[in-house]
């Protein structure tokens, strides 16, 4: 089994509720399984038959999003216990500023 053990268990329990409050997730799963020649049938409404073939090559995220985390990250340090909003928001600026990025 692929998700054998203590750890593969909560990091299964992890990922499902993650994709879980992803509202999104039942129609990827679903475009892949006509992709992949699973399961027959219409796709919903609101994708068209191109639309689902381009899912096949969209990515689940956007290295600017991934970036912006990054330095959230760094900001949000467990090592920052004084930091208040408004130093927050200088940081906030200063980082958007320098690589034009956000």
């Amino acid at each position: 089994e692929p998700w054998a053990g203590a750890v593969g268990r909560k990091s299964k329990s992890k990922l499902h509720a993650v994709l879980g409050r992803n509202p999104g997730w039942p129609a990827i799963k679903a475009i892949n399984s006509r992709l992949q020649g699973e399961e027959e049938g219409s796709l919903s409404a609101e994708w068209s038959t191109s639309d689902a073939f381009l899912m096949k090559y969209a990515p689940l995220t956007s290295v600017e999003v991934e970036r912006s985390f990054s330095k959230l990250k760094y900001l949000l340090s467990d090592r920052r216990t004084r930091l208040t909003v408004e130093n927050l928001e200088k940081q906030l600026v200063i980082f958007c500023n320098a690589d034009s990025e956000c």
